[in-house]
């Protein structure tokens, strides 16, 4: 009884509506769809996102579930509807073909802010399973929509302060919403934290400002309390413990996390002392398609083809350990053409 209850509930992003054809995994196919329209690269036309799609659906559920033309325009019309994220294309038609593509090659629907619609669901189907909370199955599915219920709170504060992810089983992720609560409550936090190799934990001050989630760790970023200029982060699953100090006034840090603080860098580290840098990147044995399809960074170039084995493109960010592990993850199927000397600075990775 409580399944069907759930699918008849308008929730959303979690189910298919009853103007369109319920068929299997909506989600999957509207983050495929996603991925096709924010694709700076290249551009698609209809027939060549039904192909993508259905390339990506048989890899994942199998041949029985691709679909036809007709669901594909029924997906984008949704996404293209209140009920949906409102995106907006740009359907450019070259000669007899239409391409699709975002307006905005930054948007995406999953960093778009939640519909009252779907925040309305989002709330409906929480309050449904918390009865059921002492079932250790329906625990998990909790733990996923406390990440929407923070990004559907997130959409209503006056500043983004968290970057939500999608693992829910994250050493530390009880912090998570704890945390979000005090930022959001302007609280100055004293922190007991124990960094990797250290024999005792430490006690900070600090002025919680943001959280995000990298390569499976949640981060909180903050500014100590005897400096406001130094923003610090910490991974939450090093956290020993924190409480609020409602005696301290809370500094609020003047900042655009996402376009300001991350848009130059990969991963969490930023040195303010650090300029960005245009780097060039050739890949060997035929990995630029990978990279090509994966960037590494937003600023990313389109691949220039040396052969056919052989490719090249430019990045522009600063350098952390963060771009390092992302290089070298390529192993000596990529070079640094420039600058030379790239992570000198850095002691070698083990």
């Amino acid at each position: 009884m409580m399944c069907s209850t759930v699918m008849q509930m308008p929730i959303g992003i979690l189910t298919n509506f009853t103007t369109m054809p319920v068929t299997k995994n909506p989600m999957l196919r509207y983050r495929i769809l996603d991925e096709c329209f924010r694709n700076t690269m290249h551009s698609f036309t209809i027939e060549e996102l039904l192909e993508e799609v259905n390339r990506k659906i048989e890899n994942i559920d199998g041949k029985a579930h691709v679909i036809k033309l007709r669901q594909l325009r029924y997906d984008i019309a949704h996404m293209k509807s209140p009920e949906g994220w409102s995106i907006e294309l740009v359907e450019e038609k070259i000669g007899k073909k239409q391409l699709h593509r975002y307006s905005d090659p930054k948007y995406s629907i999953f960093n778009a802010p939640l519909s009252e619609y779907q925040i309305d669901g989002i709330k409906s189907v929480i309050s449904l399973l918390e009865g059921y909370s002492g079932n250790p199955e329906l625990n998990q599915m909790l733990d996923v929509l406390d990440t929407l219920k923070l990004s559907a709170d997130n959409t209503r504060y006056h500043r983004k302060i968290i970057s939500p992810g999608t693992n829910t089983e994250l050493q530390g992720r009880e912090h998570l919403i704890p945390l979000y609560n005090a930022i959001k409550n302007q609280d100055v936090l004293e922190i007991k934290y124990q960094s990797f190799g250290a024999d005792e934990a430490k006690i900070v001050l600090s002025h919680p400002q943001f959280l995000k989630e990298y390569n499976n760790r949640w981060f909180l970023f903050g500014v100590l309390d005897d400096d406001k200029n130094k923003i610090q982060n910490y991974p939450l699953d090093r956290i020993v413990s924190f409480k609020a100090k409602k005696t301290k006034k809370y500094f609020e840090l003047d900042l655009d996390w996402e376009e300001e603080y991350f848009s130059d860098i990969i991963g969490v580290s930023n040195d303010p002392e650090e300029k960005p840098q245009i780097i060039t990147l050739q890949f060997l044995n035929g990995r630029g398609h990978y990279a090509a399809t994966k960037p590494l960074h937003p600023s990313q170039k389109k691949m220039k083809w040396i052969d056919k084995t052989t490719s090249e493109t430019t990045i522009e960010v600063k350098v952390n350990r963060e771009l390092q592990s992302q290089i070298l993850s390529f192993g000596a199927d990529v070079k640094i053409i420039s600058p030379k000397g790239l992570f000198n600075k850095f002691k070698p990775v083990q």
